[in-house]
């Protein structure tokens, strides 16, 4: 059975018990999630491109150790010449140098992240607050319905009694 209530472009369609309300619901703020859910979406694009960041200075830092780890084992095995003693502590000087640099940036680097994971943080809170928003906003106008559709019901009833009373008298 179709009810169509043209007055308040509510379209009613029952299935059994179940009753299924279609109207273009519009949320009003309908704009303002979408930009929330684009400023997530940069936002966590970011935070990956920063993550990439941090695992590539980690990984920099493991492979500038297994070079360093390999001179001292060279240095081990090797007949020891004095200058190649003297350059070879030079490298191993150079490749430490360069660990504590590597380290500091990525010291930096993970402080950027944190910061990023907070405004990640933050944009999704936006986002959910406006998702819940929105949700309550649809079941309060489907209440709407299921309400004036009652009054639809009764005002039906009450017209078909008073007519009925007026053909009996």
């Amino acid at each position: 059975m179709h009810i169509v209530s043209i007055s308040k472009r509510i379209i009613i369609e029952r299935e059994g018990e179940k009753t299924i309300a279609v109207k273009a619901f519009q949320f009003k703020l309908k704009p303002v999630l979408e930009m929330r859910i684009r400023e997530l979406e940069e936002v966590q694009q970011r935070f990956a491109l920063q993550q990439h960041r941090v695992v590539e200075l980690r990984r920099l830092i493991e492979e500038i150790k297994d070079q360093l780890q390999a001179q001292f084992i060279s240095e081990i095995e090797d007949i020891v010449d004095p200058i190649v003693s003297q350059q070879r502590f030079k490298y191993i000087q150079y490749l430490k140098m360069q660990i504590e640099h590597i380290r500091a940036a990525l010291h930096r680097e993970e402080q950027v992240l944190e910061k990023i994971r907070q405004e990640m943080g933050q944009a999704h809170i936006k986002k959910k607050t406006l998702e819940l928003l929105e949700d309550k906003q649809k079941k309060a106008f489907l209440l709407n319905i299921e309400t004036q559709e009652i009054k639809e019901m009764e005002d039906i009833i009450i017209s078909r009694r008073h007519h009925s009373k007026n053909q009996s008298h």
